[in-house]
């Protein structure tokens, strides 16, 4: 018994009909009693068969901890790196440490609303792709959240398949762009101009590691580690980590698939 359960857990979001809304599929989830994990994310067996070279990270950021669950688990399963907050706020905090592809988010959520998350977010990172999702949606917002650089703007009850599609989209689109800007500035000859041990530092920046984090992986100490990453700064000609972990994280796939 439960060995079918644990099969029908696995392969119930592959064989999910395209109608079939967020809402639906978390009452499999409660059905089936899936495991989470301490972030609140299911645990899902992860696509071995995508092309891409490694994993794309998406935030997903929602106040409504069933969408983020299955949004989370859903976009796992087809191969993503998901990560989830529940407001503005902690998206904007793990914004400022990870490099992130693209961001899902809901527009009404408590203190900033989606639209003015996506600005914020764009200044942060500028080559996130940003997602809106809402049950409430107007003409006006769709326009200003337009203006603000956002990709796409999902009504809800939202349909996993679609949410794929745009997501997918999203992200080969922004795949296109970067392979065009490294052409175009030469980054890749940069980032090849780094020395093996900045390379190691720059992929430990690329998973959101501190200074004493990065000495404690690497077995060099603090002010070395703090040295290198802003030796690396220096030649990569960016502001600060978080943009260097993602020149880093894109032109060289830093994070392999698992």
């Amino acid at each position: 018994m439960l060995y079918w359960i644990r099969n029908t857990q696995r392969c119930f979001l592959n064989c999910l009909p395209s109608s079939h809304t967020v809402l639906e599929a978390g009452f499999f989830v409660g059905l089936f009693g899936m495991e989470k994990s301490q972030r609140g994310e299911i645990s899902l067996p992860r696509k071995v068969d995508s092309i891409l070279e490694r994993q794309p990270r998406i935030l997903i950021a929602d106040d409504d901890v069933d969408t983020r669950d299955i949004l989370s688990g859903f976009l796992a399963h087809q191969g993503y790196e998901t990560i989830v907050a529940s407001d503005g706020e902690e998206t904007l905090a793990l914004a400022a440490r990870l490099p992130l592809d693209l961001a899902l988010l809901d527009v009404v959520m408590p203190g900033l609303s989606g639209v003015e998350l996506a600005a914020r977010l764009k200044d942060l990172q500028p080559q996130i792709e940003v997602i809106l999702i809402t049950a409430y949606g107007s003409l006006e917002q769709a326009v200003e959240a337009m203006r603000q650089g956002v990709f796409y703007y999902l009504a809800k009850p939202l349909k996993l398949r679609r949410v794929l599609a745009v997501v997918e989209k999203a992200w080969a689109e922004q795949q296109a762009r970067a392979q065009a800007l490294a052409e175009e500035t030469g980054i890749s000859a940069v980032l090849r101009s780094l020395t093996g041990r900045e390379r190691e530092v720059l992929a430990l920046l690329a998973e959101g590691k501190t200074d004493p984090e990065i000495a404690e992986g690497l077995c060099i100490s603090t002010h070395t580690a703090s040295t290198h990453v802003r030796n690396i700064l220096g030649k990569l000609e960016v502001k600060n980590r978080v943009q260097a972990a993602v020149l880093g994280d894109r032109y060289t796939g830093g994070r392999q698939r698992r």
